[in-house]
């Protein structure tokens, strides 16, 4: 027996015809800006995702007398979380990664504490088009300069990377950009499926 895993609704309902036709589409698009994905090697093609660790920790297990029937550990009243923006090729090339933090000062030193991570504050911690352009610009666009144009990004469909000044800034870079299928990420998306599905499970 296999335990089963949460999935919404929005979610079940994504078939394989579906994904199937968003291949077809994919590469109808490519094909229209004079691009050929086949002829891509896996150091030119990228993922970039998003996840969210909260300041309030989890709880484990820990001995208790038998009669105890509620056992209780003392944790922050923090709600907020930092994100973490990852991004790597398929030739499994990770790139720095960025951490967003929640409000404008910080109580430590981020570059002390997490040295090669880009850092960037937001008001409450999720990220926005400016900071994706930044992230674009200070990290993505220069680890790909060297690569044979174009570098593929494939991204999902959250506002803040799915915009005009995203894809002209990307285009102008020479990055082919294009969002995955919307609630599909639990499929598609490999940073989901495997690099952050890795470090929760710790």
């Amino acid at each position: 027996m296999r335990k089963e895993q949460a999935l919404g609704k929005q979610r079940a309902l994504v078939s394989e015809e579906s994904l199937r036709g968003w291949f077809q589409v994919a590469e109808r698009d490519f094909v229209a800006e004079g691009i050929n994905i086949h002829a891509a090697t896996p150091d030119q093609v990228f993922n970039c995702d998003e996840t969210g660790f909260p300041f309030m920790t989890k709880m484990g297990y820990v001995l208790a007398a038998k009669e105890d029937r509620q056992v209780y550990g003392v944790t922050s009243d923090n709600k907020h979380q930092i994100k973490v923006l990852a991004c790597g090729s398929a030739a499994g090339k990770m790139l720095p990664p960025a951490i967003i933090y929640p409000g404008q000062r910080l109580g430590f030193d981020p570059e002390a504490q997490f040295p090669g991570c880009k850092h960037y504050k937001t008001a409450n911690g999720w990220i926005d088009t400016p900071t994706y352009k930044n992230w674009l610009q200070d990290i993505f666009i220069p680890a790909t300069r060297h690569l044979r144009k174009p570098a593929f990004l494939f991204t999902d469909g959250h506002t803040s990377h799915v915009n005009e000044k995203v894809y002209f800034l990307s285009k102008d870079a020479g990055i082919a950009y294009y969002t995955l299928p919307a609630h599909a990420s639990h499929i598609l998306q490999p940073l989901d499926l495997v690099f952050f599905k890795a470090i929760k499970a710790e």
